[in-house]
Formats: C-alpha cells, structure tokens, sequence
C-alpha cells in the first residue's frame, strides 16, 4: 500500500509540474489569377516562448483552393517557406514536398507539415513572420483563380509553479476519495 501511495503521488506530482502551451500565428490569404503566378503571404509574428521546459514541435497547416469555372482544368501548385534574413532556417522541412497537380474534380489541398522537438532558433524563425512563396502554373482549362492559405503552431511545455492544471487536482481528488474507502474497508 505504501509503494502505491508513493507511486500515486509521484506521478500526479510529476503532472502537476508540466503545461502544454501553443503559439498560434495567421498568415494573410494570397494568390490571384492568371495561368500561372506568384504570390507572396507574409506571416504575422509573435513573441517567442518564455520559461519553456521543452520545445515540442512547428506545425505549418496549409491550404490551396484552385477555383474553376464549370468545365474541367487543372492547375500545378507549390510553396517555399522563407523566414527572414539570409538561409532557410527549417532545412525546407516546411516547403511543399514537390509540385501538386489540382483539378476541378479534386479541388483543395490542405496539408499539415511538422517539425518535432525543433531548436530555439527554429522556433524564433517561426515567430518572426514567415514569408511564404505561393507559386501555380499550368492553368488549363476552366481554372480561375487561387488562394493559398497558412496557419503555423509552436506548440511547448512549461514548468509550472507548483499550481496543477483542474484535470489534475481531479484526479488527485478522486485518489483520495479512494484511499479513504480503501482505509475504511480495511478497518471493517
């Protein structure tokens, strides 16, 4: 009994001292018409994590949305994720993996790319307004126009100060309540 009480405490202690946080960050909606084009999305940016224990982990979630008018079409997208200043400070771990062909059939394309357990200077990347390249080409048919979109997540633990999350103090609640009928049977 006594290595479960300890075990118990351990493991609700250890929960207590960990909070998962993330940063989320919008990037302006670009494209624009034409057979093929360029476009360029300029990332907001946000303050980088203070007092993590980890960094856990980049998500880019895009999207692409080709328009077409009726009738077939198809258009080739692509995007380069550039933080500022000189380099590519992911390895192109967040460009598009390769060109992607779009139809009127199989219309947007939304994908998520993740950089796991990522450096500080990754993370500062991220949170330092990203400048997306947009790029379609190829246009045929009934295809109008596109929009590209983008989301980017820095997701981290922080220690707390001692202060448990209420899912927690659940938990360590309902164990005690536990214990106490445990207790109590014992005595009967």
């Amino acid at each position: 009994m006594k290595k479960f009480l300890t075990l118990s405490f351990l493991a609700v202690g250890a929960a207590a001292l960990a909070s998962a946080t993330t940063i989320t960050v919008a990037c302006p909606i670009s494209g624009g018409s034409g057979v093929s084009g360029t476009a360029t999305s300029v990332c907001n940016t946000a303050p980088a994590p203070t007092g993590f224990s980890s960094l856990d982990s980049i998500t880019l979630a895009f999207k692409f949305d080709a328009d077409f008018g009726l009738g077939p079409g198809s258009v080739i997208e692509d995007f380069d994720v550039n933080p500022p200043g000189n380099g590519d400070a992911f390895g192109g771990a967040l460009d598009h993996p390769g060109t992607q062909i779009v139809t009127d059939t199989a219309r947007g394309i939304l994908g998520v790319l993740t950089i796991n357990n990522p450096t500080i200077a990754e993370v500062d990347a991220a949170l330092a307004g990203l400048t997306i390249a947009d790029a379609w080409t190829a246009g045929a048919g009934s295809f109008n126009n596109s929009a590209f979109s983008y989301l980017i997540q820095v997701s981290y633990s922080t220690a707390s100060a001692g202060v448990p999350e209420p899912t927690t103090l659940g938990l360590m609640g309902g164990a005690l309540i536990g214990l106490g009928f445990v207790a109590r049977r014992k005595r009967s």
